[in-house]
């Protein structure tokens, strides 16, 4: 039953961050688009000049490439796949 509720809150967390995400990306910004990416279990919204400068101080693996995370970026459609 705690399994439940911890899998109910993590994905109650990954929608509203896709939610916010598109509330971002319909306002006028620069840097580019925003995406919610799956990182260690934890929802990130965070776009390319975001995740290079994370990426230099140290946050992300150094190895980690930009195309790698918004291959694998969460979506309306993947939180849809996690519920079936």
């Amino acid at each position: 039953m705690v399994k439940f509720f911890k899998n109910l809150r993590l994905y109650l967390r990954f929608r509203n961050a896709v939610r916010r995400c598109d509330e971002l990306n319909a306002q006028p910004h620069e840097g580019g688009e925003y995406i919610v990416a799956n990182i260690c279990g934890n929802p990130y919204i965070i776009n390319r000049q975001g995740f290079r400068g994370l990426r230099t101080k140290g946050l992300f693996r150094h190895d980690l490439k930009w195309a790698d995370i918004y291959e694998k970026r969460v979506t309306e459609k993947r939180l849809k796949l996690w519920l079936s």
